[in-house]
């Protein structure tokens, strides 16, 4: 056993003893290296991490007219590029060196700043004379780039548009860095890839015959989710107003915006977003945002301009919202004895007892006029009796005011010659309908009814031919809208945001008369009525 052992042993001393031990190299800590035209230098070889003599070691350049060398001193004599040679033992250690005959300063861009948004990736790439641009669109059938950007969607699809920084001039050996590789990382090519929200400056070097550097600063920002404009905007001839853009978040980012008026001769609008009145009347400014992303966000800002001269002297007659809401709380009996002094039209509301009387509120529930969690359609009359009115104008000046009955509204309107202008806030029965019918024929002014319940109309319409009928509409006055106006000789009533002197000048020669609600800017009133509306709901 022993002799086995002693054999073993040999036998793995023997191996050990027959592997050559390789020698340490020697070699440069780079492969190139950079010095200015007309300076001296040194440069170091090493053998591992130790620093070797220079003196013992044979140097040689390979072009002595750009560069020499002895004992590692370089001499730079004029620009260009040499391979400097250390030859020791047998062993050849290299160096490419570039020489360089003065610094030029190159740019980006314009004014070397630049915003992506998180995840964007953008090229570098720099140029002593400038940046030349260039986009591509991968299907211009689905969208097509100009030669600044600007991108035109064509039809539905995919597309990728590529932006890529052209150099017009730049060294033989470059280098990027960027200052904060958490916001943005950047590649030896140029590559930057935006990684999170902030700031960075992307630095440039690069060397040949000249040595090129440069400085970009990059905002990066998360991407735009949404945006918002002003609803409208009212204007007098001549007058201008900004529009002002609400991001979320509020630093996403924006590549461009573009503004575009649908009628110029109304608003005109800047490339900076200012709105011009040039004439009176309505249209819209369409903004569209472009974001990096491959549809543009849009949105729609509606622009009235008014005339301050305007006389209000034509045949539009108001409707007094709610009665006197103004002065009294709403729908009840002293803001309609308030209105109703004025001799004009007064509007309500009715909704129905669970006995079946039709009571006068806006909402179904008491909770906001009354303070009472109760529907109006889950009590008696008589229980409603038990819950006065406590909220709205001036509430406090009307103690034990309680939700009127239609009957009691009529009456009001009878004693001051007032017309009553009622909104049917149900889908009615039959029954309902012959019993709201027998109601309102005893007002002394032929009455308005008014819904968006078309159900509602339409029966009443059957038992009455003579009844001023308005149907209601919150999106605008639709063609089946207006064949069920014809059939049934209904009038129309729109928010003003959806009308237009032109559709109301359709409506009229349909035979169709059109009313109007939510005007809250006064100035708008004048410019309505000078389109010709017939009527236009107020608050008093």
């Amino acid at each position: 056993m022993k002799k086995h052992v002693l054999v073993i042993c040999f036998m793995v001393l023997c191996l050990y003893i027959s592997i050559p031990v390789s020698a340490a190299q020697y070699s440069f800590h780079y492969s190139s290296a950079a010095v200015k035209a007309g300076s001296v230098s040194n440069v170091y070889i090493y053998k591992g991490n130790s620093k070797q003599n220079p003196n013992k070691f044979e140097w040689s350049s390979s072009d002595d007219k750009v560069v020499s060398v002895a004992n590692g001193k370089v001499t730079a004599k004029r620009a260009g590029v040499v391979w400097i040679k250390a030859v020791k033992d047998g062993q050849v250690s290299k160096l490419k060196l570039y020489s360089y005959g003065k610094t030029k300063k190159v740019s980006f861009g314009n004014g070397d700043t630049g915003e992506v948004k998180i995840g964007d990736t953008l090229t570098l790439k720099p140029s002593a004379e400038g940046i030349l641009s260039s986009y591509k669109s991968s299907n211009t059938k689905v969208a097509t780039v100009s030669g600044d950007g600007q991108v035109l969607a064509r039809s539905s699809g995919s597309v990728k548009i590529s932006y890529t920084l052209k150099p017009s001039a730049e060294g033989i050996l470059s280098s990027y860095k960027s200052s904060n590789t958490k916001v943005a990382t950047v590649s030896g090519d140029g590559q930057v890839l935006a990684r999170s929200s902030g700031s960075v400056k992307i630095s440039y070097t690069s060397y040949g015959k000249v040595k090129y550097t440069g400085t970009f600063s990059l905002t990066v920002r998360p991407a735009l989710a949404s945006f918002s404009v002003q609803e409208e905007i009212v204007l007098k001839k001549g007058d201008s107003a900004d529009i002002v853009i609400s991001k979320t978040p509020v630093d996403g980012y924006v590549n461009s915006i573009s503004y575009k008026s649908n009628n110029k001769k109304i608003a005109t609008v800047t490339s900076d977003g200012k709105v011009i009145a040039q004439g009176c009347g309505s249209t819209r400014i369409t903004v569209q945002v472009n974001n990096g992303e491959e549809k543009n966000k849009t949105a729609q800002i509606r622009i009235y301009v008014v005339d301050s001269s305007y006389s209000g002297s034509s045949g539009s007659k108001y409707i007094l919202h709610r009665g006197a809401s103004l002065e009294a709380p709403e729908n009840t009996l002293p803001a309609f004895e308030i209105a109703a002094k004025t001799g004009g039209y007064i509007e309500t509301d009715v909704q129905k007892t669970k006995d079946g009387v039709f009571v006068l509120c806006h909402d179904t529930n008491l909770k906001r006029m009354c303070g009472v969690d109760k529907k109006i359609s889950d009590i008696t009359y008589e229980e409603l009796q038990q819950y006065p009115v406590i909220s709205g104008n001036n509430a406090d000046r009307y103690p034990n005011n309680y939700i009127p009955t239609l009957q009691q509204y009529i009456d009001v309107c009878n004693r001051y010659g007032a017309v009553p202008v009622i909104e049917l806030k149900w889908n009615m029965q039959d029954d309902e309908i012959m019993k709201f019918n027998k109601m309102i024929r005893s007002s002394k002014k032929p009455p308005i009814v008014i819904s968006f319940r078309v159900g509602s109309l339409k029966k009443l319409r059957l038992i009455n031919n003579t009844v001023s009928i308005q149907y209601i509409m919150r999106g605008g006055a639709t063609e089946k809208a207006i064949a069920i106006c014809e059939e049934y000789k209904f009038d129309i009533s729109v928010g003003y945001t959806k009308l237009s002197k032109g559709s109301i000048d359709k409506l009229h020669g349909k035979g169709i008369k059109v009313s109007t609600w939510e005007i809250v800017d006064n100035r708008l009133i004048g410019l309505y009525e000078s389109f010709g509306v017939d009527y236009i709901t107020v608050d008093y």
